[in-house]
């Protein structure tokens, strides 16, 4: 994808985000009580939250969390806190109760914040990782965005009007958007100056140890399916099948005991498959399934993990029918079986996980976060206020 589909696709995202209801100090009795709480009348909602009461929080330049230099101010987190509200909210269509015990001797508040900082802290830990391997995003990123928020505000019909539209998202003003729009670009230059632009600089032994540790299989099979009662089938005719399908299963498997060893054996299994399979997944996964354990049915994973790469197994019954596998070596430049939506390769899955599951806690942990005096002092019933008018 070309840098500017992906900005645009990022800052889009961004701007869909929830829309924040304001409050005014409208006459009720000029309000259209419809019965829905979440109807507009003259432009403004009828059920919110009181935005002044919110930003009056805190100074805008308060630091909430530090590492070194860097921060974490109120109106980066109030972002995260505000996402958050909102889709426990559902849309501020229903007014959160923050003295409810989310879990036992934690309240929803506490719920609320900690998991906001958690969702807001990678922006921090990715600009400490950029800043500590010497990144920085070059002027084509900075330009685009500018340009696309250009664009914005054109839409909006002013600065000031995509300002307002920016606030009713969570969006103090525009430096923190605009702030923002740029951090959310940092995750992808550590990805690709780690890993490389397509995500596969990863050696195959930290492939083999994430596929080992994961448990990954990999495996073709011939499926000689059952006939089902679901389709119109008699229990006599199904029983009458199953014979069939034995003395069939039989005798490919004979076939490949002639032929086991010989230089073309995997073509020729390919063949009997080809011809004979009966799993319609084998089309797309002509090169065999890259699967953990649970993504199968038990008696197919165990079958298949009893394997040596190379060797085949007896019949093996499921409620599928009866399976020929032949487990596979593990190709890290295949398509996980779980991945099939994403395109993902196991190398490219090992990567995230590398990524996320290492990189991230080893920053984390070297950075000496602070959380300052004013975040213990973060007031989530004042700040979301509700008010209806």
């Amino acid at each position: 994808m070309k840098l500017k589909n992906i900005l645009s696709l990022l800052l889009c995202l961004v701007l869909l985000m929830a829309v924040f209801v304001g409050c005014s100090d409208a006459d009720d009795d000029d309000d259209d009580d419809n019965g829905h709480g979440d109807e507009i009348n003259g432009g403004e909602h009828i059920h919110g939250i009181d935005f002044d009461a919110a930003m009056a929080a805190f100074p805008v330049d308060t630091v909430m969390i530090s590492a070194g230099d860097l921060t974490l101010t109120w109106p980066e987190l109030y972002l995260f806190l505000f996402s958050t509200v909102y889709q426990l909210s559902y849309g501020f269509s229903i007014e959160v109760d923050w003295d409810e015990e989310f879990i036992v001797d934690t309240l929803l508040s506490d719920m609320v914040l900690d998991y906001s900082v958690e969702e807001a802290l990678p922006m921090l830990i990715f600009e400490y990782a950029v800043n500590l391997l010497g990144l920085s995003l070059d002027q084509e990123v900075l330009d685009t965005i500018e340009t696309e928020i250009g664009i914005m505000i054109a839409d909006a019909g002013s600065e000031e009007a995509f300002e307002n539209d920016l606030r009713e998202r969570g969006y103090i003003n525009l430096d923190v958007f605009r702030s923002i729009s740029a951090k959310g670009f940092y995750q992808g230059l550590l990805l690709t100056s780690l890993y490389g632009e397509d995500l596969l600089n990863l050696s195959d032994a930290s492939v083999a140890a994430f596929a080992e540790e994961n448990d990954f299989l990999r495996a073709k099979h011939i499926l000689l399916s059952f006939l089902r009662e679901e389709d119109g089938y008699s229990l006599q005719e199904i029983d009458e099948n199953k014979v069939e399908l034995r003395a069939q299963a039989e005798g490919l498997l004979n076939l490949l005991n002639e032929h086991y060893g010989d230089d073309d054996f995997l073509d020729f299994f390919d063949a009997l498959m080809i011809e004979h399979s009966q799993d319609p997944g084998s089309f797309a996964f002509p090169d065999g399934y890259l699967f953990q354990p649970y993504e199968m049915v038990p008696s197919f994973s165990e079958a298949c993990a009893n394997l040596n790469p190379g060797e085949f197994s007896g019949i093996v019954v499921t409620d599928y029918g009866y399976h020929i596998i032949l487990r596979l070596p593990i190709d890290y430049d295949a398509i996980p079986y779980s991945m099939a939506h994403t395109g993902y390769t196991l190398r490219q899955f090992a990567v995230m996980n590398d990524f996320y599951e290492v990189k991230i806690p080893q920053w984390r942990e070297s950075m000496n976060l602070v959380f300052a005096p004013e975040y213990y002092t973060i007031d989530l019933p004042k700040i979301f206020a509700w008010c209806d008018h």
